[in-house]
Protein backbone atom coordinates (compact mmCIF):
# COMPACT_ATOMS: atom_id res chain seq x y z
CA UNK A 1 0.00 0.00 0.00
CA UNK A 2 1.14 3.43 -0.47
CA UNK A 3 0.35 6.89 0.97
CA UNK A 4 -2.51 9.02 -1.43
CA UNK A 5 -0.16 12.07 -0.34
CA UNK A 6 3.39 11.35 -1.07
CA UNK A 7 3.71 7.58 -2.21
CA UNK A 8 5.76 6.44 0.04
CA UNK A 9 4.88 2.76 0.94
CA UNK A 10 3.36 1.22 3.84
CA UNK A 11 1.71 -1.46 5.77
CA UNK A 12 -1.56 -2.48 6.04
CA UNK A 13 -3.63 0.49 7.71
CA UNK A 14 -0.90 2.44 8.59
CA UNK A 15 -0.91 6.33 8.54
CA UNK A 16 1.95 8.10 6.97
CA UNK A 17 3.67 10.54 8.77
CA UNK A 18 4.17 12.88 5.59
CA UNK A 19 1.20 14.91 6.76
CA UNK A 20 2.43 15.76 10.23
CA UNK A 21 4.33 18.22 9.17
CA UNK A 22 2.11 20.13 7.40
CA UNK A 23 -1.26 19.62 9.40
CA UNK A 24 -2.10 17.14 12.35
CA UNK A 25 -5.88 17.08 11.54
CA UNK A 26 -4.70 15.67 7.99
CA UNK A 27 -3.34 12.33 7.67
CA UNK A 28 -3.40 9.95 4.25
CA UNK A 29 -4.13 6.84 5.13
CA UNK A 30 -2.94 4.01 2.72
CA UNK A 31 -4.65 2.62 0.08
CA UNK A 32 -4.68 0.61 -2.78
CA UNK A 33 -7.41 1.34 -4.88
CA UNK A 34 -6.45 3.45 -7.51
CA UNK A 35 -2.74 2.89 -9.34
CA UNK A 36 -0.77 5.83 -9.71
CA UNK A 37 -1.79 7.61 -12.88
CA UNK A 38 1.60 7.93 -15.14
CA UNK A 39 1.33 9.19 -19.03
CA UNK A 40 -0.08 7.29 -21.50
CA UNK A 41 2.58 8.25 -24.12
CA UNK A 42 0.27 7.81 -27.00
CA UNK A 43 1.94 10.16 -29.27
CA UNK A 44 4.11 7.04 -29.47
CA UNK A 45 1.37 5.41 -30.77
CA UNK A 46 0.50 7.76 -33.41
CA UNK A 47 3.85 8.42 -34.28
CA UNK A 48 3.70 4.51 -35.28
CA UNK A 49 0.44 4.10 -37.20
CA UNK A 50 1.94 7.90 -39.49
CA UNK A 51 5.24 5.81 -40.03
CA UNK A 52 3.01 2.28 -41.07
CA UNK A 53 0.63 4.68 -43.67
CA UNK A 54 3.90 6.45 -44.87
CA UNK A 55 5.05 2.83 -44.77
CA UNK A 56 2.30 2.12 -47.58
CA UNK A 57 1.65 4.94 -49.75
CA UNK A 58 5.41 4.24 -50.31
CA UNK A 59 4.94 1.19 -51.67
CA UNK A 60 1.75 1.55 -53.65
CA UNK A 61 3.65 4.48 -55.49
CA UNK A 62 7.06 2.07 -55.47
CA UNK A 63 4.51 -0.35 -57.24
CA UNK A 64 3.06 2.20 -59.37
CA UNK A 65 6.14 3.54 -60.83
CA UNK A 66 7.47 0.19 -60.84
CA UNK A 67 4.93 -0.70 -63.60
CA UNK A 68 5.13 2.79 -65.48
CA UNK A 69 8.52 1.91 -65.99
CA UNK A 70 8.00 -1.78 -66.95
CA UNK A 71 5.35 -0.48 -70.11
CA UNK A 72 7.69 2.59 -70.38
CA UNK A 73 10.35 -0.16 -71.61
CA UNK A 74 7.74 -2.33 -74.27
CA UNK A 75 7.66 0.44 -76.30
CA UNK A 76 11.36 1.04 -76.39
CA UNK A 77 11.17 4.44 -74.72
CA UNK A 78 12.60 4.06 -71.16
CA UNK A 79 11.60 6.88 -69.02
CA UNK A 80 14.44 6.95 -66.40
CA UNK A 81 12.66 9.75 -64.20
CA UNK A 82 10.30 7.06 -63.24
CA UNK A 83 13.62 4.78 -62.01
CA UNK A 84 13.88 7.99 -59.79
CA UNK A 85 10.66 8.32 -58.83
CA UNK A 86 10.58 4.61 -57.93
CA UNK A 87 13.99 4.59 -55.81
CA UNK A 88 12.46 7.97 -53.94
CA UNK A 89 9.04 6.09 -52.78
CA UNK A 90 11.05 2.76 -51.98
CA UNK A 91 13.56 4.92 -49.61
CA UNK A 92 10.01 6.95 -48.32
CA UNK A 93 8.55 3.41 -47.20
CA UNK A 94 11.69 2.00 -45.67
CA UNK A 95 12.34 5.44 -43.74
CA UNK A 96 8.42 4.89 -42.80
CA UNK A 97 8.83 1.56 -41.62
CA UNK A 98 11.74 2.27 -39.37
CA UNK A 99 9.74 5.52 -37.58
CA UNK A 100 6.85 2.64 -37.00
CA UNK A 101 9.28 -0.04 -35.92
CA UNK A 102 10.60 2.59 -33.53
CA UNK A 103 8.08 4.20 -31.73
CA UNK A 104 5.98 0.85 -31.66
CA UNK A 105 8.84 -0.71 -29.94
CA UNK A 106 8.94 2.34 -27.31
CA UNK A 107 5.28 2.20 -26.63
CA UNK A 108 5.12 -1.22 -25.93
CA UNK A 109 8.26 -1.20 -24.09
CA UNK A 110 6.02 1.75 -22.13
CA UNK A 111 3.32 -0.48 -21.64
CA UNK A 112 5.64 -3.20 -20.29
CA UNK A 113 7.55 -0.78 -17.19
CA UNK A 114 4.04 0.77 -16.73
CA UNK A 115 2.13 -2.86 -15.80
CA UNK A 116 4.93 -3.84 -13.89
CA UNK A 117 5.30 -0.78 -11.57
CA UNK A 118 1.80 -1.28 -10.87
CA UNK A 119 0.67 2.00 -12.63
CA UNK A 120 -2.33 2.06 -15.00
CA UNK A 121 -1.36 0.50 -18.32
CA UNK A 122 -1.49 2.53 -21.53
CA UNK A 123 -4.02 0.06 -23.55
CA UNK A 124 -4.58 2.28 -26.11
CA UNK A 125 -0.79 3.18 -26.84
CA UNK A 126 -0.15 -0.37 -26.87
CA UNK A 127 -2.90 -1.19 -29.18
CA UNK A 128 -1.54 1.38 -31.77
CA UNK A 129 1.61 0.36 -31.50
CA UNK A 130 1.08 -3.36 -32.42
CA UNK A 131 -1.32 -2.23 -35.33
CA UNK A 132 1.30 0.50 -36.62
CA UNK A 133 3.87 -2.54 -36.75
CA UNK A 134 1.70 -4.98 -38.25
CA UNK A 135 0.90 -2.86 -40.79
CA UNK A 136 4.58 -1.78 -41.09
CA UNK A 137 6.03 -5.30 -41.59
CA UNK A 138 3.26 -6.31 -44.07
CA UNK A 139 4.26 -3.44 -46.04
CA UNK A 140 8.14 -3.49 -45.65
CA UNK A 141 7.20 -7.94 -47.13
CA UNK A 142 4.87 -6.31 -49.76
CA UNK A 143 7.86 -4.27 -51.04
CA UNK A 144 10.67 -6.67 -51.23
CA UNK A 145 8.09 -8.84 -52.62
CA UNK A 146 7.12 -7.03 -55.38
CA UNK A 147 10.93 -6.92 -56.68
CA UNK A 148 12.13 -3.78 -55.90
Amino acid sequence: MYCDKCGKELLDGQVCDCQNNASQGDQAIATNNQPKKVGSKIWMGILSIIGAVITILGVIYSVVFLLALALSSIGNNPAPHLEVLMLVCFGIAIVGGLVSLIFGALSIVHFVKCKKAGYRKPVATLVLAIIGITISVVGTIVLFASGL
